[in-house]
């Protein structure tokens, strides 16, 4: 909320539709990476506060910038593509003419840098293409802009008021300014994949009207919204939205982690990085787990959504039980529970202690490809009494919590 008695030095983010959470999720991966405590703007109510000084200017070499401009350059080009390009420019293998204007503005690399964000950005092919002219980045009217966002949160002017987060003004410093009327306008340029959403997004933000207004602060936020999506593939991205932004922080850096392992679908990788919370960071979801959490996959221009039930999350939350899963280990048992069928675990365990109960040399072939087939860890091969013996307290674990919610 904005209040005209105090001049206000936070900005308040909401979580809302999955686009705006993506977007400050990668806000916040911009801040981490240059050192900034992400973990002091997380609120254990899901909302996110920001220090407004983020955007006032500081100064590089000749020219002044805001702060998280600067941030947002050295995340975008990073020291080893820096080195990389110095190496090719000694051999004369590159010529940057702007580079040496901007090596002097700046004082030195960060010129290189900030002219290759530009391009990263707001190039030819690029996701931004067309929203930021090269010239309006380079010519700092871009950059000038965004230090205005103080003035735009402190402003008592409601007359309009972003039609993304609901909660900060549309203003146009200047009415002949090209760049601030195509800012101030959801439409293609933000978003490319906005242009053939009717029909094939099956989210209620895609159905938004793309004459919106829009706010500088979420104009920043849809610019980060990529550096949150996780990559599984060349094409392949995920992004993991919940109804706080604690819980996606944290659950979305252990995706990363969890993919690569063993975990396949993404239904696996959702549920891992539930178990892995639960042991690691003995993360609270207090009141999140009664919510649904959603994985936002998005494969080329389509856009999927698959859904976690709130029992099954609170399942994985569980210490123990997420515990128990981890010792087990094995996917076959978490995807019966991540598809709610939890007879079937005590049926399983009980075929695997009754082959454990017999000698392995008098094994029928049957019960050798069943365990071949369905146990896949070979400390569970080794050991099938114990194996059994887990799948049991974890059923028993389960009923016992099904049956206090009611389920």
């Amino acid at each position: 909320m904005l209040h005209s008695f105090k001049i206000l030095k936070l900005i308040t983010l909401y979580p809302s539709n999955w686009l705006y959470n993506a977007g400050v999720i990668g806000f916040l991966r911009v801040l981490e990476s240059c050192g900034e405590n992400v973990n002091s703007f997380l609120r254990n109510d899901g909302i996110v506060e920001i220090d407004l000084s983020l955007f006032n200017k500081i100064s590089i070499g000749n020219a002044e910038i805001p702060r998280f401009i600067k941030y947002l350059v050295d995340y975008l080009v990073d020291d080893e593509e820096l080195n990389e390009w110095k190496q090719k420019r000694e051999r004369g293998r590159t010529n940057e003419e702007k580079y040496e204007e901007f090596k002097n503005i700046f004082g030195g690399d960060f010129g290189y840098k900030f002219v290759r964000a530009g391009n990263k950005l707001f190039a030819s092919q690029t996701p931004f293409q067309n929203l930021v002219q090269l010239s309006e980045w380079q010519s700092f009217e871009f950059i000038n802009l965004i230090s205005k966002i103080p003035e735009i949160v402190n402003s008592n002017d409601r007359e309009i008021v972003c039609g993304i987060c609901g909660n900060y003004i549309v203003k146009i410093f200047n009415p002949e300014s090209k760049l601030e009327k195509r800012l101030s306008k959801l439409q293609i340029t933000h978003l490319k994949e906005l242009g053939p959403s009717l029909g094939k997004f099956p989210n209620a933000f895609w159905q938004l009207n793309s004459s919106l207004p829009l706010c500088l602060i979420c104009v920043i936020l849809i610019l980060c919204h990529r550096e949150s999506l996780i990559s599984l593939s060349k094409d392949s991205k995920i992004f993991i939205n919940a109804p706080s932004f604690e819980i996606m922080w944290h659950i979305n850096k252990y995706v990363q982690t969890i993919y690569g392992k063993e975990a396949k679908t993404v239904k696996e990788i959702l549920g891992m990085s539930l178990i892995e919370l639960a042991i690691k960071l003995n993360l609270q979801f207090g009141r999140w787990t009664s919510m649904n959490i959603e994985v936002v996959s998005k494969y080329k221009d389509k856009i999927d959504f698959f859904f976690l039930p709130s029992e099954i999350i609170q399942l994985l939350s569980d210490r123990i039980i997420a515990s128990l899963l981890y010792e087990i280990g094995e996917f076959k048992i978490l995807n019966m529970i991540l598809d709610g069928k939890f007879n079937e675990i005590i049926k399983f365990s009980e075929m695997i202690f009754r082959i454990a109960l017999k000698p392995k040399k008098e094994w029928g072939e049957h019960e050798e490809e069943f365990i071949e087939e369905n146990v896949k860890l070979e400390k569970n091969k080794e050991n099938l009494i114990l194996f059994s013996q887990r799948l049991f307290e974890l059923y028993a674990m389960i009923e016992e919590k099904m049956n206090k919610k009611g389920g």
